[in-house]
C-alpha cells in the first residue's frame, strides 16, 4: 500500500513539474514572439520532456538574443536537440536555426 502511495506521489510531482514548465514556456514563447530588434533579450524555454531535465533550462548554448541565435552552430543545435528531446531538422544550419526559433516562439 505504501509503495502505491509513494508511486502516486512521484507521478503527481512529475506532473506538477511538467505543468510548471508548460506554463513558463507559454509565457516565454509569447514574449519571444513579440520582441523586435536583434539585441532584444530572448526568454528561455524550459525542458518539457519527462526525465532528469524536466522544467530545467539548458546550461549552455541558449541564445541570449537574435544575434546569438543567428550564430548557433550545428554542434550547438545538436546539444539543444538532445537537451529538449526535440529535433530541429533542416538541410543546413540556417534551416535548423529557423526550426529552433519556431520552437522558442520567435517565428
Amino acid at each position: 500500500m505504501q509503495g502505491a502511495i509513494n508511486q502516486m506521489q512521484v507521478t503527481m510531482n512529475r506532473m506538477e513539474l511538467q505543468m510548471a514548465a508548460e506554463r513558463h514556456n507559454s509565457r516565454s514563447r509569447l514574449q519571444n514572439s513579440m520582441i523586435h530588434g536583434d539585441a532584444a533579450q530572448l526568454a528561455t524555454v524550459r525542458c518539457e520532456e519527462v526525465g532528469p531535465r524536466l522544467n530545467q533550462e539548458p546550461s549552455q548554448f541558449y541564445p541570449a538574443d537574435m544575434v546569438a541565435l543567428g550564430m548557433l552552430t550545428a554542434a550547438n543545435l545538436n546539444y539543444l536537440e538532445e537537451f529538449y528531446g526535440v529535433a530541429f531538422p533542416g538541410a543546413n544550419v540556417a534551416a535548423r536555426r529557423i526550426q529552433f526559433a519556431n520552437f522558442i516562439g520567435k517565428f
